[in-house]
This record gives structure tokens, sequence and C-alpha cells, in this order.
């Protein structure tokens, strides 16, 4: 009972949400809202994996960088370049290794950002430095509109209009995929693995099903290449940011003036939810349901859920871990004290651990899901229905 009571109040935590953001998302409003490029990359996705982008074959390094440097940063052509804005049609990526005294390189991981997360810093220190300690190597992926990729103008993580936001879900995706199979060339033999925090978790997840594609390209049967999932309080869908408590962050004003007909909040968050609703993380793992498909032994998911989450709720999450059960022998779930935001303050204690996890053999605090996907219904009456990412 105690340490329920103290699960529950950590996860209150979540619903001081709103009064610590500053509305700055769309501040310029729908942009070309009606183009449909980000529909039909994530058509792309869903029905032929990533093969038809190009690979990432090389990265270009800074100068005065050294192979056996711990941390390089090195900038590619991003294989979405061609729908994309001059400023971001570079990619780049953090590249962390372990010291060399650690030995062989234990795995390769494609590191996928939260959404305000526009940097390298905060996946370094709390996830990519600790892996290497224990002999990792982590890929940190900047997104397109952050950081180095930002537009002209455009203030932190705060993309200017819908149609960026749109554009920048299924691009992250399929950069994500296209690094894991650079990680299989230039880590031949290694397992590799994705993983992601909150929206991060499940750009990752769906880039997962045209990883598992973009290695049976290079393998046949993808079976002499382990390949890993870890989403750490990741949402299924991104849709539901505009139901939730992360909501303050988008300027609705601007985009109840920009366009007409969408003269009221109400109406600017339903069609938003429209045009969302398609970057669905579920509907990628459809890929891995061909009759061409068989699900391969060495393909594991971890997925990490707070119990008492008021963004993310339960019920969500446990969309995600259907979606994976269909595909995936090995599918783990664990169910962690506190909410969202006091399991990701927590990210260093929790993330990687977890991930190297995923990469052994299935621990005894990861629960086989189906077990308790029968008590989801009655634990989730007691969160707010409201609650949503």
């Amino acid at each position: 009972m105690f340490w329920d009571l103290l699960s529950r109040a950590a996860g209150a935590v979540d619903l001081t949400v709103p009064y610590f953001l500053t509305s700055g998302l769309m501040c310029d409003g729908w942009g070309d809202v009606d183009d449909d490029t980000d529909q039909l990359l994530a058509h792309e996705m869903r029905e032929r994996g990533t093969g038809m982008f190009p690979d990432i074959k090389e990265l270009t390094f800074a100068d005065g960088s050294k192979p056996h440097d711990e941390t390089r940063i090195g900038s590619f052509t991003s294989p979405c370049a061609t729908w994309l804005p001059q400023e971001s049609q570079t990619g780049y990526v953090m590249i962390v290794s372990p010291p060399a005294t650690k030995g062989p390189v234990r795995g390769v991981v494609v590191l996928v950002a939260p959404i305000s997360d526009e940097g390298f810093t905060f996946r370094h220190r709390l996830v990519a430095a600790p892996l290497a300690r224990q002999g990792f190597v982590s890929l940190i992926l900047q997104s397109p509109f952050f950081g180095r990729r930002q537009l002209n103008g455009q203030k932190n993580f705060f993309m200017r209009t819908a149609n960026m936001m749109l554009l920048q879900i299924p691009t992250v995706s399929i950069e994500a995929a296209k690094l894991v199979k650079y990680a299989r060339l230039a880590f031949p033999g290694v397992p590799l693995g994705l993983a992601g925090m909150s929206v991060g978790g499940c750009s990752a997840a769906s880039a997962f099903p045209s990883a598992v594609k973009e290695i049976q390209s290079i393998d046949g049967s993808g079976e002499s290449t382990p390949l890993v999932l870890c989403g750490f309080v990741p949402p299924s869908q991104c849709s539901i940011l505009f139901s939730s408590r992360f909501s303050r962050l988008f300027d609705y004003g601007a985009l109840t003036l920009d366009r007409p007909g969408y003269r009221t909040v109400e109406d600017v968050k339903a069609r938003l939810a429209e045009r969302f609703q398609t970057h669905d993380a579920t509907t990628c793992f459809d890929l891995l349901r061909g009759q061409d498909f068989c699900p391969s032994p060495r393909l594991t998911f971890s997925l990490l859920c707070a119990k008492h989450d008021y963004v993310v709720v339960r019920e969500d999450t446990m969309r995600l871990y259907e979606a994976g059960r269909a595909v995936i022998a090995d599918i783990r779930l664990r169910f962690l004290s506190g909410g969202h935001l006091s399991n990701i303050a927590q990210t260093s204690q929790i993330m990687p651990h977890a991930i190297v996890e995923s990469f052994q053999a299935p621990d005894p605090s990861f629960t086989n899901a189906a077990a308790v996907a029968e008590k989801v219904q009655d634990d989730s009456q007691q969160l707010s229905p409201r609650s949503r990412l």
C-alpha cells in the first residue's frame, strides 16, 4: 500500500505539466498543411518499408575527428532530403563508443529523440555514456528541424507550422531505420537496436519493422543479426498530443487565425487529430504480417510503461504491445512505479539498464504482458480518461 501511494504521488507530477509549458509550436499557423507528403511517406513505410529511400552509405566527420575517438559527430544526406527544406536536408548523428579497454562491441543502438530534445547532450549523458561503459555503441540521431537542422528564424524546438511537424514524424523513423542498416554494415555481426523515450519511443517503434526489412535485405532471413526495440513510456500514436497535458505547447491562437474554417480551438484540435492520426506506430507493424515474413526468434521488443502515467495512458501503451506481440515472439513488458515525468527524470537509472537487458535473455522483472493485460482495464480506470500525451 505504501509503495502504491508513493507511485501515485510521483505520477501526480504529470498533472503540473500545463503550468510550466509555453506555447510556441505552430506559431506561424498551418503552413502548407494540404501538402500530403507526410502521408505519402507514412504510407510507403507501412506498405513497403524504407527500401525505396536512399541508404545512408557513409558519414562525413568534422576535421580533426579520428576513427577511434569515443565521441564523434557525423553528417549524412537525409534519405528524405528530396522532401525536406534545405536547412534540414543534412542529417547529424553523434556516435558514442565504449573505451578501447572495454573490448569487443556488445551492441549498437540508434537513440531517437523525444519531442523537445534538440541536440545530443541529454541522450549522450543519460543514456549513451552509461551504455558505452557497458560496451555498447550509441548512434544519437538529431531530428529534422531540430538543432543544426533548424530552419532560419526558428526558436528552439518550436516548429513554426503544422506542416513542418507532420513532415518530421515519418522522416525521423525513415532516418532511424536507415541508420540501423548503416550500423549493420559498419558493425558486422554485432546485435543492433532502436530505442526512444516518450514520443521518441513511438518513432523508434514505427521504424522497427522497416529496420527488420532492411536487415533482411542484407542477411536474407535476418537470423544472423539480433534486433532489439526498447520503448520507454512511449505512446502508440502522435495524434494524442492534442488531447494531452502537453497540448499547451501548441499555439492554437495562430492556428485559428491562419485559415478559414478553423475559428475555435475545438475546430483546430479536431483537424490536427485528423491529420496526425495516420502517424500511428501500431500500423507500421503490418509490414511484418505478410505471407513472406517469418517471425525471427532474434527479434526482441521491451516496453516500459509507468503505473500511474497521466500523460500516456496504459491503454495506449497496450495498443503498441498488441501490435508487437503479433509478429515478435520475445516481447517484454515492465510496469514502473510513478508517472511519465518522474520516470523520465530517472532516465539514467532506467533506460540504459533496460536497453542492456533487452540484448540479454528475458529477465524475471519483465512481465509476460498477456498475463497482465486482463488487469489493464480495471487499473486504468483509476487514471484520468483525458490523460494523453
